[in-house]
C-alpha cells in the first residue's frame, strides 16, 4: 500500500520522530503506532507511556514534521500529559501517485 511517494516519506519520517523522541526524552517502555484512514486522509498517532513533561517546546525535528506535513495540506497535534506519556497525532492527505 502506498499512500502516495511525498506522503509515505513522510509519514516514515513521522513515526520515526515520534518514536526516537519516546525513548530519548520519555523514557517510555511501550509506543503504540496507529494508522486510520480518516476521510480523504490518513490519520498517524503515536502514543507513548512515557514521562511526559510539565513543560512543552518543538524541537527541530517535531517542528521540521510540522513544516512538512502542512506542506501537504495536512495538521499536527502534540499532545503532553505529564507522567502519562505524549500523543503525536497528524492527518494528511492521500497523495496521487
Amino acid at each position: 500500500l502506498s499512500l502516495g511517494k511525498e506522503v509515505d516519506w513522510v509519514a516514515y519520517r513521522l513515526v520515526q520522530e515520534g518514536i526516537v523522541n519516546a525513548l530519548r526524552h520519555g523514557k517510555a517502555n511501550k509506543i503504540y503506532v496507529s494508522f486510520n484512514t480518516v476521510r480523504t486522509g490518513i490519520r498517524i498517532q503515536i502514543k507513548d507511556n512515557g514521562t511526559g513533561s510539565v513543560t512543552m517546546k518543538l524541537g527541530y525535528g517535531l517542528a521540521g514534521m510540522k513544516e512538512r506535513i502542512e506542506r501537504l495540506g495536512g495538521s499536527i497535534e502534540v499532545r503532553n500529559c505529564p507522567g502519562e506519556g505524549f500523543l503525536l497525532s497528524a492527518w494528511m492527505p492521500l497523495g496521487d501517485d
